[in-house]
Parts: C-alpha cells; structure tokens; sequence
C-alpha cells in the first residue's frame, strides 16, 4: 500500500514537467480574416461533391489552410516538393473541397482560414542562413538551415519564421521555427545550390494551442483529472482486489476444515 502512494507523489511531483515538456517551442497558426473567397461551382462525380471556390490573400500574414464544412485545403496540397508551406499576400488561386455530403447553400458558407498574421521586427536573425541535408527517410528529406535569433525568453511567445525560398526559377514560402531547430522538409531531394533564401520574416504566436488561455487551461484541468482518475483506480485496484483474495482463501480454508 505504501508502494502504491509512494508512486502517486511521484507522479503528481512530475506532471508539471510532463505538461510542459509536451508542448514544443513551435508557431501556432490563428483565425485569419484578411481574404477573399467566392463560390465557383458544384460538381457530382460518383458518391462525392465537389466545391469550386476562388480564394484570394488580400492581407499582410501568411495562410496555412482553408476550411469548409470540416473539409480541409492545405497549402502544402499545391507544393509537390515542398512543405510547411503558407500562402503569401496576394496569392490567388482555385480551390476544390471534396465531400460526401451536400451542402445546402454552398455560396453561403463561411470558412475558416488559418494562418500566420503576428510579426516582431525587433528579432535579430543570425547565422549564415546556408542550408544542408540534416537526415532522410521514406520520401521524407529534412534540411537544417544555419540561423537562430537574438530573442529574450518570453513566456507568453513563441517565435519562427517565414522564408522566402528561391529554387530553380519558383518562389515558395516555408514555415519555420524552433521545433526541428529551423529546419524544412520536403518529400523528394533538392539540389542545393539551386536553392536561395531570398527574406526571413519573424512571426510569433502565443504558446498556447488554442485562440485562449481559458481553454487551454480548462484541457489542462481535463489531463489532470484524467490522471486522478487512474491513480485513484490503481490505489482502488491496490485494495480491493487483494482484500477479494483474502476473503477467498479464509472461506476456503473454512470448508477446507469442515
């Protein structure tokens, strides 16, 4: 028994550092509201429906997805070698969402956009910005890009960076932060001395995954009472179940004397 509650206070002493050590030090996108988007056409082919939109970026911050009715539209899904992709300011294009349902008024929806829209001119980048082949694996090439930057550890912020990235005669631009320590991948290699970084431009979040601190909070609470849970069903387990194998073994031994 004391075994068990040694364990427990273990476990409570450590689950603050669990929670933090779960989070990554990497950008988390927001709600964007500076676009376009306008209903093309609806198309049936087979069990599917087809939506046709036109989507324009006619803000200064990047975008990572559209969303329609729970059908999601990347900006990787228009890179077929890189990822971590975002949509610059301007950036135009058609959009197809996919579905099994129909949408009653398709030209009324609202979607939800994603993206990258807090910037801090006030960060120094260093380093050399030259990029290597940091590892490969199963179409997956990860490069590592010699940068860091000169920023005071702030709790409430997290930091990357969008880079603007020349290869061949393209343009990309490239999500990156902290996480795999400025580094990029895609799914094919690349010739490196096709490849310029071209700008880096400085974004931040705050480092919780949610739109609000109440929210992430109260799926912090969520963790920890899902936790109580457990302990308190070991320590249950713990008692119960030996006391059940007591009572049988003295009924036992019981008829065993009759």
């Amino acid at each position: 028994m004391n075994k068990i509650f040694k364990k427990a206070s273990i476990l409570f002493a450590v689950l603050p550092f669990l929670s933090a050590a779960s989070e990554a030090p990497t950008v988390y996108t927001r709600n964007y509201k500076d676009y376009e988007i306008n209903f093309i056409k609806e198309d049936v082919i087979g069990e599917y429906y087809y939506y046709y939109y036109s989507f324009k970026n006619i803000g200064d911050g990047y975008v990572s997805e559209v969303t329609i009715d729970y059908v999601h539209v990347y900006a990787d899904d228009f890179s077929a070698t890189f990822k971590d992709t975002v949509w610059a300011p301007g950036f135009e294009q058609e959009l197809v969402f996919k579905d099994r349902y129909r949408l009653d008024k398709p030209e009324n929806v609202i979607p939800t956009v994603k993206g990258y829209a807090l910037f801090d001119d006030t960060v120094k980048v260093s380093g050399t910005k030259e990029v290597s082949l940091k590892s490969t694996g199963p179409d997956y090439y990860l490069y590592q890009i010699d940068m860091s930057f000169d920023v005071e550890n702030d709790y409430n912020y997290r930091y990357g960076a969008i880079l603007k990235v020349t290869y061949w005669d393209s343009t990309f631009y490239l999500k990156t932060d902290l996480r795999n320590g400025f580094s990029f991948y895609t799914v094919e290699g690349i010739s490196l001395d096709k490849l310029t970084i071209d700008d880096v431009k400085v974004i931040k979040s705050t480092r919780y995954t949610y739109d609000n601190e109440p929210q992430s909070i109260a799926l912090s609470i969520t963790y920890t009472a899902i936790m109580l849970l457990l302990i308190a069903g070991g320590i249950f387990s713990a008692i119960f179940f030996p006391a059940m194998a007591r009572r049988r073994r003295r009924r036992a031994q019981m008829l065993a004397k009759k």
